[in-house]
């Protein structure tokens, strides 16, 4: 649900890069804050979030190949989003979050806070397998 509602603002935040040739390459410098955050979401960290309501997911029942797919397509699109934001300054554009229109984060730790957040909950689901 989260990748679902914040991949609109990853590639508007795109489309509004290239519109005004925000371009840049590596190394691009984060902020601390934005840095802690995803260091907090990642699987390493112990901190706890509860989930915004926005983020709150859906409660009628899918099967395992429905959410499956669903996963598999959400990664797909957040693979081209990725691909489309090729050259433009990771560190200068910003991304609003839907949560509060007082925290934004880079581009690039947007990126970064997806990927965290993917691996904190594959590492959950891991979790609840059997163990052999």
């Amino acid at each position: 649900v989260a990748g679902m509602v914040e991949l609109p603002y990853s590639e508007e935040a795109i489309r509004k890069g290239r519109k005004r040739q925000t371009l840049g390459s590596e190394p691009f410098r984060y902020g601390v804050i934005e840095s802690w955050f995803v260091r907090k979401m990642d699987v390493q960290s112990k901190m706890k979030f509860k989930a915004p309501k926005i983020y709150a997911p859906a409660t009628e029942r899918y099967t395992a190949a429905q959410l499956l797919s669903d996963f598999l397509s959400l990664q797909d699109r957040w693979e081209s989003c990725v691909k489309d934001a090729d050259g433009l300054h990771l560190g200068k554009i910003r991304v609003p979050t839907p949560v509060t229109r007082w925290i934004t984060f880079s581009l690039g730790k947007n990126f970064e806070l997806f990927l965290a957040h993917e691996r904190r909950h594959l590492q959950q689901a891991r979790l609840t397998l059997p163990r052999r």
